[in-house]
C-alpha cells in the first residue's frame, strides 16, 4: 500500500509539473527509453560518460537514456525547419543512470522542457522562471535559484592565456574547491606536469630512452616523445599562472549572494584585462532584471560566479532549484552548440529537468511537517 500510495503521488506531482508547462506553452512529447548510446556522447561530460548505461546488441551500441535534451536536439535537427518561432517541448519519465557504487542501474523519474531557437536573454529568464513556478507549484514555497554562468568562467580563464589542455583542467576542477580546496588542485596540476615525478614509470622512462638511445617507447618515435615532454615542461612553467587563476576562482567561489551585493563583489574581482568576463556579467545582470520582471523575488535568487553545471554541455547561463536544505529540485542551462553537433544548423537553445524524485520527497516531507 505505501508503494501504491507512493507512486500514486509521484504521478499526480508529474501532472502538476506537466499542466504548468502546459501554460506557458510547452507540447508534449514522447521519445523512446532505449537509444542509440552515441547520441548521449556527442558533447558529453565525464560525469555523464561515466554513469551512461551502455550495452552491445548486433554489433551496435545501445543506450538508456540518462537525459532527454540529446533526444530533442536530435529530433530537432531532423526536423531543421530554420522557423522564426521558437519550438517548446517538454518530456516526462523514467530516465537511468549507471551506479558502479551498488552495480546497479539507478532508475529516477523526471520531467523537462527544451526552449529551442530563441537566442534572447528572454528565453533563459522565461525557462528558469518556468523551473522556479513550477517547485512553488507542486508545494515547495521557500525555493530559491541559484544562477551562475559557463560564459562567465570560460572567459574568465581565457583572459589568462593558457593553452586549452590547462583551460580543461582548470574547468574541471572547479567543483573540488569546494570539496577538496585549492591545495588538491595544485597537487593535481604538479602532477600533470612534473616530468618524472609524478609517473616515473612513464616520463621518467621516455627521457632515459631519449638520453640513452633512438629506440621508440612502445611504438612512439623520437619526436612524439619530445614534443609530448616539451608540452609538459611549458605547461609546468606557467604554473605561477595557474596559481593567480586559481586565487581569483577561489575568491569568487566564496560568493553566493542575492544579486545586489553579488555583482559589485565580482567585478571588484576582474581586472581590466577580462574584458569578456565583465561582457558576460553583464548578460548575467541583465538576465536577473529580466527574473525580476517576471515575478520572481530578487531575495530568492543567489547569484554563484563558480556554478558550473557540465561546462561541456553548457555555453551560457545555467541555473539550479534548490530547496531550503539545499536538496536540488531542478536545474538547466543554455546549450547553444548541441543542435549543430546532431547533424542541425546553429540553434540556441535552452532547457530544464524537474528532480520528480528529489521534489516529491521534500513536498512529502513539508506535507506531513504540515500536518
Amino acid at each position: 500500500m505505501a508503494l501504491i500510495n507512493s507512486q500514486t503521488r509521484l504521478h499526480q506531482l508529474v501532472e502538476t509539473l506537466q499542466a504548468h508547462n502546459d501554460d506557458f506553452g510547452y507540447q508534449r512529447l514522447e521519445t523512446p527509453i532505449l537509444q542509440p548510446a552515441d547520441l548521449f556522447l556527442t558533447k558529453a561530460g565525464d560525469q555523464l560518460i561515466q554513469r551512461l548505461f551502455t550495452f552491445e546488441r548486433f554489433g551496435r551500441q545501445w543506450a538508456l537514456r540518462p537525459e532527454f535534451t540529446a533526444s530533442a536536439a536530435a529530433a530537432y535537427a531532423e526536423m531543421d525547419t530554420h522557423s522564426d518561432t521558437p519550438t517548446r517541448w517538454q518530456f516526462a519519465g523514467a530516465v537511468f543512470a549507471d551506479a558502479p557504487e551498488s552495480s546497479q542501474v539507478q532508475q529516477r523519474y523526471s520531467v523537462g522542457t527544451e526552449l529551442i531557437g530563441w537566442s534572447s536573454p528572454r528565453a533563459d529568464a522565461e525557462t528558469i522562471a518556468l523551473a522556479f513556478g513550477g517547485v512553488r507549484a507542486v508545494g515547495v514555497p521557500d525555493a530559491r535559484i541559484i544562477l551562475g554562468s559557463v560564459q562567465f568562467l570560460r572567459a574568465l580563464f581565457e583572459g589568462y592565456d593558457l593553452d586549452s589542455r590547462l583551460l580543461r583542467f582548470l574547468m574541471e576542477h572547479i567543483a573540488h574547491l569546494h570539496t577538496d580546496g585549492k591545495a588538491f588542485i595544485l597537487d593535481r596540476f604538479d602532477r600533470m606536469t612534473t616530468l618524472g615525478a609524478a609517473r616515473p614509470d612513464s616520463d621518467g622512462l621516455e627521457l632515459t630512452v631519449l638520453l640513452q638511445n633512438n629506440t621508440p617507447l612502445v611504438g612512439r618515435s623520437r619526436e612524439d616523445i619530445l614534443n609530448r615532454l616539451q608540452r609538459k615542461t611549458q605547461r609546468s612553467a606557467v604554473r605561477g599562472v595557474v596559481v593567480t587563476a586559481l586565487d581569483q576562482l577561489e575568491a569568487l567561489h566564496h560568493i553566493a549572494e542575492t544579486p545586489a551585493s553579488a555583482f559589485v563583489r565580482v567585478r571588484a574581482l576582474l581586472d581590466a584585462r577580462q574584458t569578456q568576463a565583465q561582457v558576460a556579467l553583464d548578460a548575467l545582470e541583465t538576465l536577473v532584471d529580466l527574473l525580476e520582471a517576471a515575478g520572481v523575488p530578487a531575495d530568492r535568487i543567489i547569484v554563484q560566479p563558480t556554478l558550473a553545471r557540465d561546462w561541456n554541455y553548457y555555453t551560457g547561463a545555467v541555473f539550479e532549484v534548490r530547496a531550503s536544505d539545499n536538496t536540488l529540485l531542478a536545474g538547466g542551462g543554455r546549450y547553444d552548440e548541441l543542435v549543430r553537433l546532431m547533424g542541425g544548423s546553429d540553434t540556441p537553445s535552452v532547457g530544464l529537468a524537474f528532480y520528480v524524485d528529489d521534489l516529491s520527497t521534500i513536498v512529502q516531507h513539508g506535507a506531513n511537517g504540515n500536518a
